[in-house]
């Protein structure tokens, strides 16, 4: 389960200075328009990520201590 995900470099206005100037990465542009509500896109500059659709699904489903127990019994075998 994932879904496709546009990211942009933008004009942001700078808080400090009040210069519109370039963001340092890429932003959604619902994080962009949250910074500046202003805020335009650099044209050229998308790039498109897959991201799960939920953190669970980011990851793997772990059974806790497997591992651990093989690597325990495997040690006892040997010596």
């Amino acid at each position: 389960m994932s879904k496709t995900v546009e990211f942009w470099y933008w004009l942001l206005r700078d808080p400090a200075t009040g210069r519109r100037r370039q963001s340092l990465c890429r932003l959604t542009e619902a994080d962009a328009l949250r910074r500046d509500p202003q805020a335009q896109r650099l044209a050229g500059s998308c790039e498109l990520r897959v991201l799960p659709k939920h953190p669970d699904d980011y990851f793997p489903r772990l059974a806790l201590g497997r591992g651990r127990l093989q690597a325990t019994a495997a040690r006892g075998n040997s010596g």
